[in-house]
């Protein structure tokens, strides 16, 4: 699943220009415009128990919706956060966060339980 969470960041965010101003908000929405445009060409997409069946931007926050074939205890989804935003906070994508953008992934297990995480900072 982490691989998974590290090509979905990749994906969504080649650091395309890291010499940005961080409160630039139009251009950063563009650049994610046109990644969210092309991850969507690759859906719906399913590694291991993860499927991303939709992706939306909303300003500068990459939605993805999606399900996990499996029925997540409390643990288990505290480990796919930790994941999350250690693959998004540990590449390129650490860069298009401290410039404003967020990711959020907006699931829903096999016992219908939904969890929202979102990263929108690295510390």
């Amino acid at each position: 699943m982490v691989r998974f969470t590290l090509f979905l960041a990749a994906m969504a965010c080649s650091a395309q220009a890291a010499t940005a101003q961080t409160g630039d908000r139009r251009q950063l929405a563009n650049e994610l415009r046109a990644e969210v445009e092309a991850f969507r060409t690759s859906l719906p997409m399913r590694e291991g128990v993860l499927s991303i069946t939709a992706v939306a931007l909303r300003g500068v926050e990459i939605v993805y919706t999606g399900t996990v074939h499996a029925d997540f205890d409390a643990n288990q989804i505290a480990t796919f956060r930790r994941a999350v935003v250690d693959g998004l906070c540990s590449q390129d994508t650490r860069e298009v966060i401290r410039r404003g953008a967020s990711f959020t992934y907006d699931l829903r297990d096999e016992g219908g339980e939904r969890f929202v995480t979102t990263i929108s900072r690295c510390e």
